[in-house]
């Protein structure tokens, strides 16, 4: 999906911010893989090898890099069109009319990834000015929060993109 290069400064900028966030959503997927599989493994370690020892925090740190991973990573698969489709659709129609039913379909994952993001933003906002925190990390529960803001907020940007490659397509093979 990156934007083609050679299309002026604007193209260059976009390219340039582009490869910027991949490359950010990358480094972290793999950051917070990585501290979901120490986690673990630290988990499986301190039980079975030192016992008696309390690491009441690992549950929450775990879900808290999990849903990390999880919105940074539909956002990943969202800017590459790599989420799970049926292809149904495909087999019937072709042509103009697919191009059209695709472009519809981003549409409604727009409106719905903006409704989600609205709902989250709302709520985030309440946690932030909260004093909810977590049990055992004492970390505000707005951190949890902002891996849904951050992960709908880049689903939003991937899929204007995707619209504007679906009209460019339509326009262009007619």
């Amino acid at each position: 999906m990156s934007v083609k290069q050679g299309s002026g400064t604007i193209g260059s900028v976009l390219s340039f911010f582009d490869n910027l966030t991949v490359m950010g959503i990358r480094v972290s997927l793999f950051l917070f893989n990585l501290g979901l599989a120490l986690i673990v493994f630290g988990v499986v370690f301190s039980r079975y090898l030192i016992p008696g020892s309390p690491m009441v925090w690992i549950e929450e740190m775990s879900v808290l890099l999990a849903l990390w991973l999880y919105f940074i990573g539909s956002a990943h698969c969202t800017r590459n069109n790599s989420h799970i489709g049926g292809g149904f659709i495909d087999i019937w129609l072709k042509g103009k009319k697919l191009r059209i039913v695709k472009a519809i379909a981003i549409v409604i994952d727009f409106i719905i990834v903006i409704i989600f993001e609205i709902l989250s933003i709302k709520y985030f906002i309440y946690l932030l000015g909260s004093n909810k925190s977590s049990l055992y990390l004492r970390m505000n529960k707005s951190v949890w929060e902002a891996s849904m803001v951050v992960g709908f907020g880049l689903m939003a940007i991937f899929l204007i993109h995707h619209f504007y490659v679906a009209i460019k397509d339509i326009l262009n093979k007619g």
